[in-house]
């Protein structure tokens, strides 16, 4: 059961060794292989993210947005029923920025979901180009009722 704390014993070319560990709960397949950013973004917002540099967001939503944003992350997968999917974002849209930080690479995104007063400013503004257009709104963040 997770929480348990296990004791093992190892046997190794004749020497013994006692370990002390703490089960915990296997992670979900969609989590699986995801970096410690990348699985907490996944389960504080719902969101696969990757980098989108300033050169490839000029090509795909015009060079207007380059006055606004040095880049963004392309959502690359949504949780079904997670925060995310349940306030508009899509795959393809591009995380440009959270709260009132921009969003360049999931260190930033992590930033801010660490951010010691998340519970005075949640739910999170967002902001998300999709096409020409930013939208934006209100982000419950899932990790800040721990």
């Amino acid at each position: 059961k997770s929480g348990t704390k296990a004791e093992l014993t190892i046997v190794r070319n004749g020497k013994t060794t006692k370990v002390s560990l703490m089960l915990s709960q296997r992670q979900a397949a969609d989590t699986a292989g995801l970096n410690d950013s990348a699985q907490q973004t996944w389960q504080a917002i719902g969101l696969k993210l990757e980098v989108v540099r300033s050169e490839e967001l000029e090509k795909q939503h015009g060079s207007q947005v380059l006055e606004h944003y040095r880049g963004g992350l392309r959502v690359t997968g949504v949780r079904d029923k997670g925060p995310a999917a349940s306030h508009g974002i899509r795959n393809g849209d591009v995380l440009v920025g959270l709260h009132e930080w921009e969003t360049v690479n999931l260190d930033n995104v992590r930033w801010v979901l660490d951010h010691p007063k998340l519970r005075k400013f949640n739910p999170v503004k967002f902001y998300v180009l999709r096409g020409r257009e930013t939208l934006f709104g209100h982000l419950p963040i899932e990790s800040a009722t721990r």
